[in-house]
């Protein structure tokens, strides 16, 4: 069964649901209910928890990672691979933001978080339970501008990585680049503000502002790249 009928079903049902944590491309999927709300946690939340006829409260648990800096360097990819290590599912685990020292999973699991979860690296750590709801991520990005003739994806995307449309392309075809979270297959998909570009092995870039043309007419396009 997919996700939309899941949802679907919950929702002829009346049923109180709380699914476990979605990625952006799910969130995108999910209809739009007046019954449903989204939460991640905290304010900026990329992976959220979607409730169905029932409220947010007491569905995510925040945890803070002490640890001793000069053997432990905290990273996304060993936090999450030390918490997968105890059988916990992916979709259990919410958002990992390495330089604040936290992660967020669903209540269900929490009572397991605080028994199990005593290494990273082979390096003891505790944990501290904290209000999530308080954490303010520090992104970090560049503001960048590039000129462009098109809003096409392939001439955006050349721009931004300063290469080849050509090599843009094979991109494309290898499905390595997204936008809003989706895989894009056409070179020629308009861009727009707002929209969220990610390209394998090059980042992620959000495009601010295309308002702005220069004298012969070409496009001046405002955005961000997260480093």
């Amino acid at each position: 069964m997919t996700l939309q009928e899941r949802i679907q079903r919950a929702i002829t049902n009346q049923r109180a649901v709380r699914f476990r944590f979605l990625t952006p491309q799910e969130q995108a999927l999910v209809p739009q209910s007046d019954r449903i709300v989204m939460d991640g946690g905290y304010p900026e939340a990329e992976r959220k928890r979607l409730y169905l006829n029932t409220t947010s409260e007491d569905g995510i648990v925040c945890f803070r990672i002490h640890a001793n800096d000069r053997f432990l360097e905290l990273r996304h990819q060993n936090i999450l691979g030390s918490l997968m290590s105890l059988s916990i599912s992916r979709d259990s685990i919410g958002d990992i933001l390495p330089r604040q020292q936290v992660f967020f999973v669903t209540s269900e699991i929490a009572d397991e978080i605080r028994q199990s979860f005593r290494q990273i690296d082979r390096v003891t750590i505790t944990l501290e339970e904290i209000d999530g709801a308080m954490i303010q991520p520090e992104q970090e990005y560049k503001s960048l501008t590039a000129i462009v003739p098109s809003m096409r994806l392939d001439n955006v995307v050349a721009k931004m990585t300063k290469t080849s449309r050509n090599l843009v392309q094979e991109w494309i075809l290898a499905e390595q680049i997204h936008v809003n979270h989706f895989v894009v297959t056409k070179a020629t998909k308009q861009i727009t503000e707002n929209d969220i570009v990610s390209i394998r092995h090059h980042g992620r870039f959000i495009i601010d502002d295309t308002s702005s043309r220069t004298k012969k007419g070409k496009i001046v396009i405002n955005y961000r790249k997260f480093v």
